[in-house]
């Protein structure tokens, strides 16, 4: 197991795609324990730094689908990351 500690969603997004090395250790599982609203993984939440280390939209962010293995595990111990609006 690896804990990162962020200080942004840059760092998230670089360590999804480049991490280890990605075409040797592809990711196998992934657990996220943050706080969420909708739409949103929001790593740092309620901080000075929630702007630069939330993120609002996964697909629009960058991640290389080729990082994960292709039966990666994947689990967001968060509220709402998932939903699209307030109603869902």
């Amino acid at each position: 197991m690896r804990v990162l500690w962020i200080s942004s969603k840059v760092d998230v997004i670089n360590h999804i795609n480049s991490g280890i090395s990605r075409s040797n250790e592809k990711i196998t599982q992934m657990i996220i324990f943050s706080h969420g609203t909708v739409g949103t993984l929001a790593l740092g939440h309620s901080t000075k730094q929630e702007a630069n280390i939330s993120i609002n939209d996964l697909t629009s962010e960058t991640i290389d689908k080729s990082a994960f293995a292709q039966n990666y595990f994947c689990v967001f111990y968060s509220c709402n990351p998932g939903t699209n609006s307030v109603n869902d």
